[in-house]
């Protein structure tokens, strides 16, 4: 029997059409991927993704545009990237929210002119990392400024009228026994 969350059971079955991407230099591939983990309402790092061969990871990015050492790319942000403009619309998508994940895709639509200069759609957000850090150093600072938060008192418990009380009672339950 799969389990399903009480937020999917309420989705209304249906089709999703998104405009497709590509690379804005190499119209063969899926366009540059950036996924920007936002801890506090502040972006710690954006990890920048794009495909070759296979996809593969090109390195890590501190909220500055400059990059993290021991990873793959060691350069600052490309001035392709709209990096700046990403950081304000994922703070701005983060607030009030102790961790949360803003994937931007990087590159031209699918049937646009050639010489076309990239754009930036958001395509996913997340609330937890789910990822895997070239450098060790990243995920334990992440997991520090996480924890820190809480320890300050820096959130604000907000009432949940949306989830059914059935619900959270239950899983209450389920926690304390």
């Amino acid at each position: 029997v799969k389990i399903e969350s009480w937020v999917l059971k309420q989705v209304r079955p249906g089709i999703v059409i998104e405009e497709l991407y590509i690379h804005h230099l190499d119209r063969t591939l899926p366009p540059n991927e950036f996924c920007l983990f936002v801890i506090w309402g502040r972006v710690y790092v954006g990890q920048w993704n794009s495909v070759g061969e296979d996809r593969y990871l090109d390195g890590f990015i501190y909220r500055d545009g400059s990059p993290a050492k021991g990873c793959f790319w060691e350069e600052r942000v490309p001035d392709w990237a709209p990096w700046d403009e990403m950081v304000t619309i994922a703070e701005s998508l983060s607030t009030g929210k102790d961790l949360f994940r803003v994937d931007f895709l990087v590159g031209v639509p699918r049937y646009a002119d050639e010489g076309t200069q990239p754009v930036y759609v958001i395509s996913e957000s997340a609330i937890h990392p789910n990822t895997m850090f070239c450098n060790p150093f990243i995920a334990d600072e992440m997991a520090r400024l996480w924890v820190a938060g809480y320890k300050m008192l820096n959130y604000k418990v907000i009432p949940n009228t949306e989830v059914p009380s059935d619900f959270t009672s239950k899983a209450i339950a389920q926690l304390t026994s």
